[in-house]
């Protein structure tokens, strides 16, 4: 029997993202670790980057993106998941 459609939040898209982001596992690893496909967090990567966070689903606080312009919020979220 088929599995069920998942439906994910966006903040546990932002957290994979930040983890793929922070770099101490490969990419294959975070996926694996949240039974996902690397596509998909290759994407949700992307999204984080050029600030579409309105694609991930975060909420409209962090959610203040103009064109492609780095959003300041999630640019400290990924400085912050960074530092050891």
């Amino acid at each position: 029997m088929r599995r069920k459609r998942r439906s994910l939040h966006g903040e546990f898209k932002a957290r994979v993202a930040l983890a793929a982001l922070r770099g101490d596992q490969t990419l294959n690893e975070v996926a694996a670790n949240q039974e996902l496909h690397s596509n998909q967090v290759s994407t949700w990567k992307k999204q984080m980057l050029l600030d579409r966070s309105h694609k991930l689903g975060l909420p409209e606080e962090i959610n203040v993106s103009k064109g492609k312009k780095k959003n300041p919020k999630v640019r400290s979220l990924v400085d912050q998941s960074q530092r050891p």
